[in-house]
């Protein structure tokens, strides 16, 4: 999930959590974790894996699942070209785990969605933009012809890759967040002529977010959410940001720390 959509998340849930957090967690490979909807009921945790690597401040994804094992998932590479090849790789062995995962899951009897969801590219001249533009071939069109230093112009394809492997991954189930449609779209809500990647909030995350809950209250029955609410968690779920959501609570020593 990316930090936008987790934020986003947290604050559609009557929780705070500041961008600080985020750069925190990164530096010291931790786990952001907190409890919203009355405590222990639900619980969101945020974790940094660049392109789905290990490299750097990422946080291999086999860790993640282990250390801090999930009852759903929302997985994307965030906005990182890598070449077909290493794409290719990265998504073979990130959809094996997950489906390591799904099967963790049944023999649990527990029941695990699994959301991808794909990325949208930067706006090149993104504040020359003063509404929404309701036409995907002419904002394709716009990113073709400008694709800046960071090669936006392939996520269009890069996502249709994406989509391919997880046709043939063999998953027990997945859903799509199609975040590239919605946020191709909407150019107007870049947050400045300088970063005309990332949305002011809320935006577009909110989008994302409620296809996503749409989705849960759809499918989700009363027996999905009485065998969630009763399994034991093998890790500690206590809240460790500060209640003014500015910093990490670090009197949490429990805190999972993720290698």
């Amino acid at each position: 999930i990316t930090w936008e959509m987790y934020e986003s998340l947290v604050h559609l849930t009557d929780g705070h959590v500041d961008k600080r957090v985020h750069n925190r967690a990164i530096q010291r490979k931790i786990a952001i974790v907190i409890n919203v909807c009355g405590d222990n009921h639900v619980t969101l945790i945020y974790r940094w894996n660049k392109d789905l690597s290990n490299k750097g401040t990422s946080v291999a994804i086999e860790n993640m699942l282990n250390e801090t094992f999930p009852t759903m998932i929302v997985l994307n590479t965030g906005a990182h070209y890598q070449s077909d090849i290493v794409y290719h790789e990265r998504m073979d062995h990130a959809l094996d785990l997950i489906a390591g995962w799904q099967s963790m899951c049944q023999d649990r009897n527990l029941p695990c969605p699994f959301f991808w969801r794909t990325t949208p590219p930067g706006i090149f001249n993104c504040k020359s933009f003063t509404r929404p533009v309701n036409n995907i071939t002419m904002m394709e069109e716009h990113v073709a012809s400008n694709p800046g230093a960071y090669n936006w112009n392939h996520f269009r394809h890069q996502n249709e890759l994406a989509l391919q492997k997880l046709e043939s991954s063999g998953l027990s189930s997945y859903n799509i967040i199609d975040a590239y449609e919605v946020g191709i779209q909407r150019p107007e809500l870049q947050v400045s002529q300088a970063d005309c990647l990332h949305h002011c909030q809320p935006a577009a995350a909110d989008a994302y977010n409620t296809i996503m809950l749409h989705y849960l209250q759809v499918n989700r029955t009363l027996e999905d959410m009485s065998k969630i609410a009763k399994y034991e968690y093998s890790y500690n779920r206590t809240t460790n940001i500060a209640l003014s959501g500015i910093d990490v609570d670090w009197s949490q020593d429990t805190t999972p720390y993720l290698s």
